[in-house]
């Protein structure tokens, strides 16, 4: 998959998340329960990959800008606040939605890419699978 792809796709993961306007708004606390636990495991295994992949690249490591710092401790912190069991859908886009854009793009090319893709399909599994969406 090379970088169009990775954009392209990124695109319309968010295009279908940006029609569900009242939704992203909504201080709404949803209670993470028995229905999201697969989701939830699945959340976890691609955030601990993407990390991973991150921390072990030496060549993405030497291009680390504070952009990229902020967007992995974004999803980091992200992945913590449903793991706590209760979020909103705005504290979902805050943690999960500009950073794993930042990351599939720009690190399109590589293994990373790919993996900030699948935190945010993962995301957008868990909060449907929960139907907050």
């Amino acid at each position: 998959m090379d970088a169009d792809d990775v954009c392209e796709q990124m695109e319309d993961a968010f295009a279908a998340f940006d029609d569900l306007e009242p939704l992203r708004y909504s201080n709404q606390n949803t209670l993470l329960d028995a229905r999201g636990t697969a989701e939830l495991s699945a959340l976890s295994a691609s955030v601990d990959k993407l990390v991973a992949l991150l921390a072990s690249n030496n060549q993405i490591a030497a291009f680390a800008s504070s952009d990229t710092t902020q967007a992995i401790a974004n999803i980091k912190q992200g992945a913590e606040l449903v793991k706590a069991g209760v979020f909103t859908v705005k504290k979902l886009e805050a943690a999960f939605y500009g950073a794993s854009a930042y990351l599939a793009t720009k690190f399109a090319e590589v293994p990373v890419g790919e993996a900030a893709q699948a935190v945010w399909s993962c995301v957008l599994n868990l909060v449907r699978t929960l139907g907050v969406l």
